[in-house]
């Protein structure tokens, strides 16, 4: 037996790595110069940064034994902090009530807990079609005005009606505020730490590699070349060769093809896989168009200080502020920058031909240093530089009936008994890096066992909490266009 996997995210290479463990030959097809997608760590001077803030947050004992068998030494157990830039105040999250009373204020907050308390009457009675009327009824209006609504903006650039109810269902960890009261509490005062779903932030601590979390597509990449597998880069998939039952041969835009394989397992785009496989003729290609994705340009700021928040992570939900969430490396490890210095990622979410998109570097980089210095966390004479990074198929965005369309490509893709689809971007699910190995630990029993038509979506251990909706491995593209901006 024989896999051909395309994608060399850490979907595609844990799933080679795993295959090769059995005695599977793999052969992984990679339309990017490199490996690591999404999950990568770019490098300068020193400095280190992820595209943004990367966990592994799971109670699952197979996926730490793969995370200490591939990683060794350089796996870190690092004590979570994040907050919430809201009012004026960098909030810790999970909140604290008097932080929150003292951002909010005693009248703005005992009318949030009186909607709150009232919301579990109302909210079976209501109907909940999208994001906004899912969380005005579970959280109350007030809380949705001044927060889930312009953040949701912001982030997506759709309006939160627009947006699956399964968006609001996955993204948000609990289902009311009082529920995230009563969490937050037991989180605070007894300890209790939430696994159920993977976006929760009711965790002390998560696993983190050493280095950035690049270091772990590299540590696949060399143990799938250790066992024997064969990786190909700028392999960008042109066609799928097919017939009612089988995926026959995969052609690339480079000429090549390969057809001496059992199986296929790719985590490309849905959209793209999609398009291919169902033929030209097929009324069923139509709905690939429905399945956008949002571009994110990521600030990468070299700073000469120690520190410039004492958190992992902030989220930014008011639309004053460019950017959505920043991140600060040197708290996940201190070899992320050089002594005395910090690394710092600024996200901004942005579709290719917006104005933020379009914008010229400069412009940005001002922008982001300007709010940081306004915030009082940085000394503008201290920034040693910046890089700023596209990519314009970052996230999937999960509009109104993504789900039923999703499903039924995915549907379509299982009537190839040797094709499965899985992974953020063949799924097209909202998943976290930790979701991301967990299929393919369960792809890889499945390819073990002989299984046939392997229909991912509809039956694994780990999308039971999917039942509902979906979650967000590698994007589509990574633009390569990378500049440089000096402080």
């Amino acid at each position: 037996m024989t896999v051909a996997i395309v994608g060399a995210g850490v979907t595609g290479l844990s799933l080679g790595y795993l295959l090769l463990k059995r005695g599977i030959p793999v052969r992984i097809y990679e339309a990017a110069p490199h490996s690591g997608g999404l999950a990568s760590t770019f490098r300068r001077d020193g400095f280190a940064f992820d595209l943004g803030p990367h966990e592994f947050v799971s109670d699952n004992p197979a996926l730490k034994v793969l995370l200490q068998d591939v990683c060794g030494d350089d796996l870190l157990t690092v004590r979570k902090r994040v907050a919430q830039y809201f009012r004026g105040r960098a909030l810790s999250y999970p909140f604290e009530v008097a932080d929150v009373v003292r951002s909010m204020g005693a009248v703005l907050s005992a009318r949030i807990v009186g909607e709150a308390l009232l919301a579990p009457l109302r909210k079976d009675k209501s109907e909940q079609p999208n994001f906004e009327s899912w969380t005005r009824a579970h959280f109350g209006s007030t809380l949705y005005d001044i927060y889930f609504g312009p953040y949701t903006r912001k982030v997506w650039g759709v309006a939160p009606t627009e947006l699956d109810v399964a968006t609001a269902k996955s993204r948000i960890s609990v289902d009311s505020a009082w529920q995230l009261m009563k969490k937050t509490v037991a989180h605070h005062f007894f300890g209790e730490e939430e696994f159920e779903n993977p976006h929760s932030e009711l965790r002390h601590s998560f696993l983190y590699v050493r280095h950035g979390i690049g270091r772990l597509h590299e540590h696949l990449e060399q143990r799938v070349r250790e066992l024997g597998g064969e990786i190909s880069f700028g392999k960008r998939l042109a066609n799928l060769e097919r017939d009612d039952k089988r995926v026959r041969a995969l052609e690339f835009d480079d000429g090549t093809r390969d057809s001496a394989f059992d199986y296929v397992a790719s985590s490309a785009p849905l959209p793209l896989v999609a398009g291919l496989a169902l033929g030209a003729n097929d009324p069923r290609r139509v709905a690939v168009q429905k399945l956008p994705f949002r571009g994110m340009v990521f600030i990468f700021l070299r700073v000469k200080q120690p520190k410039t928040a004492d958190f992992h992570w902030i989220y930014f939900p008011e639309p004053r502020c460019t950017f959505q969430r920043t991140t600060e490396f040197v708290h996940f490890g201190a070899e992320m920058a050089p002594p005395g210095c910090t690394s710092i990622a600024f996200e901004i979410a942005a579709n290719p031909g917006e104005a933020l998109w379009n914008k010229p570097d400069a412009e940005l980089v001002k922008a982001c240093v300007d709010e940081y210095v306004r915030l009082g966390w940085l000394e503008p004479e201290n920034v040693l530089g910046a890089d700023v990074l596209r990519v314009p198929h970052a996230y999937p965005i999960q509009v109104s009936g993504f789900r039923e369309t999703a499903d039924g490509l995915i549907d379509a893709l299982g009537q190839f008994e040797n094709f499965v689809t899985l992974g953020r971007q063949g799924l097209f699910r909202y998943c976290n890096i930790n979701e991301c190995l967990e299929m393919s630990l369960d792809v890889t029993a499945a390819i073990a066992a002989g299984q046939r038509s392997i229909r991912y979506q509809q039956a694994t251990s780990w999308i039971g909490a999917f039942a509902e909706g979906g979650r967000d491995a590698r994007p589509a593209n990574i633009s390569e266009r990378t500049s440089s901006v000096r402080g």
